[in-house]
């Protein structure tokens, strides 16, 4: 009977330590090993490997480290070895060998969890955690960039019948802004490319008919010129020399119309013209004008 109480209490040890955000050293080294991070493995041998696919070709390497005062050091990395990825642009490589902490509580829209470079706060290797949220619930409010969100799901739960992906229609051209306010900057891509038309022109504004996934909403409102609403964040895509060009960005949503899954084809055929006369209008082309 004593040893199986001794054998209750380690498993019970176990779980807490596994179960809560990892803290000590052994903690965060443990972590590492059974778990990885991003593309990285970590070994008990105090050995790294990365393995990372992206832009037609595999950037692989491996080395050595250690874990002290809560700091993962990667001491050594081989020789004619490129490093991972950790922006959107394939040309942002991480400093290896480096010195990274990891915050587990960190998250964005997409991910929750990263590894950022001490010496650049920029330099941050998300997690391939998804944020822990689900629709309905008081898990789906997140905090983005220090504003808390209401986040809304990626797909559709098709196996329970569900359309729980929300979607917003414009009902005029609104600005892009890095953050959920009008004094923020404003963010741009290059070009526009989908099945109604195109334009190779670089543009501020999503256009009037566009209809866009929503990734989250914001929980406080703001009133803009008499009309109170949410934000939105979505992404906004164009396409330049180099291929598809995307950007997250916020629209004000006193002058968008949300709706859900099975709405979709119906607010297409509603809104493409709209959308037709947005391209006219910013000097695009159409792709069914004859």
């Amino acid at each position: 009977m004593k040893k199986f109480c001794i054998f209750i209490a380690v498993c019970l040890s176990a779980f807490c330590m596994f179960s809560q955000t990892p803290k000590t050293d052994k903690e965060i080294k443990d972590y590492l090993i059974t778990n990885g991070f991003n593309c990285f493995k970590f070994n008990a041998d105090g050995t790294y490997s990365y393995s990372q696919k992206g832009g037609g070709e595999v950037l692989s390497g491996e080395g050595t480290y250690s874990v002290k005062n809560g700091i993962i050091i990667f001491e050594t990395l081989g020789k004619h070895f490129e490093t991972p990825v950790y922006g959107k642009s394939f040309a942002q490589k991480l400093e290896l060998p480096g010195k990274y902490i990891i915050d587990f509580e960190i998250q964005n829209a997409y991910y929750q969890g990263a590894l950022i470079n001490t010496s650049d706060s920029e330099m941050i290797l998300w997690s391939l955690k998804a944020p822990d949220f689900g629709p309905g619930t008081d898990e789906s409010i997140i905090t983005i960039d220090g504003v808390k969100c209401i986040k809304y799901p990626t797909w559709d739960d098709e196996q329970a019948g569900r359309g729980d992906r929300g979607y917003i229609v414009l009902l005029e051209n609104l600005k892009l802004r890095s953050m959920p306010t009008t004094s923020s900057s404003v963010v741009s891509v290059t070009g526009y490319d989908n099945e109604v038309g195109f334009s190779s022109t670089t543009r501020s504004v999503e256009y009037a008919g566009k209809i866009c996934t929503i990734i989250a909403k914001t929980v406080e409102k703001t009133t803009i010129d008499g009309i109170t609403a949410p934000w939105y964040m979505i992404t906004a895509y164009g396409c330049d020399d180099m291929g598809l060009d995307f950007q997250d960005a916020w629209i004000f949503g006193g002058y968008v119309k949300e709706f859900k899954s099975k709405d979709l084809d119906s607010m297409k055929r509603q809104y493409t013209p709209l959308l037709e006369q947005s391209i006219r209008k910013a000097g695009g082309y159409l792709k069914n004008s004859k």
